[in-house]
């Protein structure tokens, strides 16, 4: 059995708020690092079982090792140390592929470059040294996108001086948050089919979009919602003040949501457009305040 270390290293803001920040981000990454492992293993023709272990933890900064144990495979001919050493190579080398991608910020948006990627994760069984790898297929398109905004979404928690960077067999880089990537830029190149619906629904408000060119921020019991108001005279009166909303209140209101999946039948997005807007309830406190 190979062991194979990756590390995952914070230099975090001591003196930010919220430190559990930090912790969060390490486990939705330790959680996306196991993801793409798994969606890796599926391009082998064999049976392969990886686990993801904690190996170390070092003050300071947090540095986090994790022990990568290629734990069977399932054919006699490849269950062998140098195979597993191997494959365990092809999952960091992988690993290392898709972080540079996100830290490129100037072609992560564009699909073409997505699919260079897969193209790019498969030719690393191509390699002299890995020739033996039993690789049948590309990484699956809708995984691969996934996995790469699950790791983006992880970062979204930082704070600016929060710095984040990965080592993976000797080669370090450092990545942080692409507010450029999203799972929406790749929509014609994923999405097989669509299903819309139209509900009333009661929104709540976090972040209302006072210039009129972004999505409003909306809450639906715990789900965070990003939606863009269609409804135009209604959106010209808020613009013009002559409607007061603030965060906390909500909105009583008519939605088309729009869910987009791939062709193995799984939601890649959910678009909701608030095409009219019916009233706004006021929170209570709020409510007080204008009485007086």
């Amino acid at each position: 059995m190979e062991d194979l270390i990756f590390e995952i290293k914070i230099d975090f803001d001591k003196d930010a708020k919220n430190p559990q920040r930090i912790f969060k981000t390490l486990s939705c990454l330790i959680d996306e690092f196991d993801n793409i492992d798994k969606n890796l293993c599926k391009t082998i023709s064999s049976k392969v079982e990886v686990d993801t272990m904690l190996e170390d933890v070092e003050q300071g900064s947090i540095k986090v090792f994790l022990r990568q144990v290629i734990k069977s495979i399932d054919d006699d001919g490849l269950g062998n140390c140098d195979i597993k050493k191997i494959f365990g190579k092809y999952l960091t080398d992988a690993k290392y592929l898709i972080l540079n991608f996100l830290g490129d910020k100037d072609d992560s948006v564009e699909p073409n470059k997505l699919i260079q990627l897969q193209d790019d994760i498969f030719q690393l069984a191509n390699k002299d040294e890995n020739r033996i790898l039993p690789i049948f297929n590309k990484v699956n398109t809708a995984d691969l996108i996934k996995n790469i905004d699950g790791i983006n979404k992880s970062l979204l928690g930082l704070s600016s001086k929060d710095k984040v960077s990965f080592s993976i067999e000797k080669k370090t880089l450092s990545v942080e948050y692409n507010n450029g990537f999203s799972i929406e830029a790749f929509e014609d190149v994923l999405t097989a089919k669509n299903l819309s619906t139209n509900n009333e629904m009661i929104l709540k408000v976090k972040k209302p979009d006072y210039l009129g060119d972004s999505k409003w921020e909306f809450r639906h019991g715990k789900t965070s919602i990003p939606a863009k108001i269609t409804d135009i005279d209604w959106l010209k009166k808020f613009q013009n003040r002559e409607i007061d909303v603030r965060p906390k209140d909500a909105i009583k209101c008519m939605v088309n949501i729009t869910t987009k999946y791939d062709a193995d039948n799984e939601p890649l997005v959910v678009l909701y457009d608030i095409y009219k807007v019916i009233e706004i309830i006021d929170y209570p406190n709020f409510i007080q305040e204008r009485i007086k």
